[in-house]
């Protein structure tokens, strides 16, 4: 994304192209440094599972070697039987933390926080603090998968 913009403003004003390439260097050198910070903070859990209301985590999932499991299907809020079906996943996976998100959210992963004696943690994949946030869901997935066993 950030050659993307690069790119992008220096199209529009080569003028600062030196400054906008300096930016980058930076912005990728910190990016660097916090993907071997959470790899490292999540090496102990490859093959792990975690549960995410909407499916917002996939690539952060695939990047650090873990699986999501979507609660909500193509936009849509699972019935009754389809949280039954989530609650026993969770239950047979050991699974005990549901992420959401705060632009969605849902009272039915309290429902099945409740029902696996596990907890709900609010992560945001739209956040104005990209680094912050990443390095809070990795914090909050390490907890979580320490939990499980």
């Amino acid at each position: 994304m950030g050659k993307n913009i690069f790119d992008g403003l220096v199209a529009a004003d080569p003028d600062h192209s030196e400054d906008y390439a300096e930016n980058l260097q930076a912005y990728e050198e910190k990016m660097d440094s916090l993907h071997e910070n959470i790899s490292t903070e999540l090496s102990d859990y490859r093959g792990m599972e975690f549960m995410a209301y909407h499916p917002a985590w996939e690539y952060f999932a695939h990047e650090y070697g873990l699986t999501q499991i979507a609660i909500e299907q193509e936009g849509q809020e699972p019935g009754p039987k389809g949280i039954e079906a989530i609650i026993d996943q969770a239950r047979e996976r050991n699974i005990h933390v549901i992420f959401v998100s705060p632009q969605i959210g849902s009272s039915n992963a309290e429902v099945i926080a409740d029902e696996i004696n596990g907890e709900v943690v609010v992560t945001d994949p739209l956040p104005t603090n990209i680094e912050k946030e990443l390095w809070s869901l990795a914090e909050e997935m390490a907890m979580g998968f320490s939990k499980q066993g």
